[in-house]
């Protein structure tokens, strides 16, 4: 049966709002064979363009979560 792997960088779910490391961890997974990429919590939009710009993959995102 075929299926899409989606992968998650939650840092800013867990309190490590670091953007990098979410983009490595993002890139890392698309390198597994990830077929969609998760950043849920990004900051804002330009974080969210940043992110789409650095990897190769389909980027799902929720802006805007706090707490």
């Amino acid at each position: 049966m075929p299926f899409f792997l989606t992968a998650r960088a939650e840092n800013y779910l867990w309190g490590r709002p670091d953007l990098k490391d979410t983009i490595n961890r993002l890139q890392a997974f698309s390198e597994a064979g990830a077929n969609v990429l998760y950043a849920p919590g990004l900051p804002d939009i330009e974080a969210i363009r940043t992110v789409c710009r650095e990897v190769d993959k389909p980027v799902n995102v929720v802006m805007g979560l706090s707490g």
